[in-house]
């Protein structure tokens, strides 16, 4: 995984700014599943928590960096505190998105047409 400053930006910027990005990318490229919430969910502490499905990610920051391969849970509590690896789930309920479970589409490459306007922008 590469990590690029844009701009101006101070590394303790970038490093929240880089864990940010990374919790919202983690869903999509990695097949992770959408947070549910549950009726009794533990209460966790306040950090990044990631989950690998398929794959490998790298979490860096100020304090380190760690490496995540499939089936292993990771923490990062602080942006300046090294990413640790989770023994186990540490109570977070994932449900994959049903984009994930649905077979996958054969036929025309092209979109299907709408019939009316999915999206303006002004």
């Amino acid at each position: 995984m590469s990590r690029a400053l844009q701009g101006d930006r101070s590394m303790k910027k970038f490093s929240f700014f880089f864990l940010s990005a990374l919790s919202a990318a983690l869903v999509p490229m990695h097949a992770a599943a959408q947070l549910v919430p549950a009726a009794s969910a533990p209460v966790l502490p306040p950090g990044l928590y990631v989950q690998v499905i398929d794959g490998l990610i790298n979490v860096s920051n100020k304090g380190g960096s760690t490496n995540f391969a499939p089936g292993q849970f990771g923490f990062t509590p602080t942006p300046s505190q090294a990413p640790i690896t989770l023994p186990k789930n540490p109570g977070i309920p994932f449900t994959p998105p049903v984009a994930f479970t649905r077979p996958p589409v054969s036929g025309s490459s092209a979109p299907p047409k709408s019939s009316g306007v999915d999206c303006e922008v002004r």
